[in-house]
């Protein structure tokens, strides 16, 4: 089942009720932002992964994405198969962090 949300709050309602494999958030959403609606999908629906999709890449906001819970981060401007790979790679519960990510975001596990 596939669903589309106006507003950070709407993608945090229609994550609990339709629970998701993946939720494919942008970061600049009204009413709550894909920081927030990340944390409240994580807490409510935990097995939800988070990509977050959007313009953004600005070291501190990714880092705060993914200690949000979001199991990824892709460019708005990335390539059409690198959104593809993306969902891929989240949907199997494996981290995909864009290639424009600065390197110190990325941390031993």
């Amino acid at each position: 089942m596939a669903a589309e949300a106006g507003d950070g709050q709407d993608a945090i309602r229609k994550a609990v009720e339709t629970n998701p494999d993946i939720a494919v958030l942008n970061y600049s959403m009204p009413l709550i932002n894909g920081i927030e609606a990340t944390r409240q999908i994580r807490a409510n629906v935990p097995k939800t992964e988070v990509l977050i999709f959007t313009i953004h890449d600005d070291e501190k906001l990714i880092e705060e994405l993914l200690r949000a819970g979001a199991r990824g981060y892709v460019s708005k401007a990335a390539a059409k198969q690198d959104r593809l790979d993306a969902i891929g790679t989240v949907g199997a519960h494996r981290p995909f962090l864009a290639a424009t990510l600065p390197r110190s975001c990325l941390r031993p596990t």
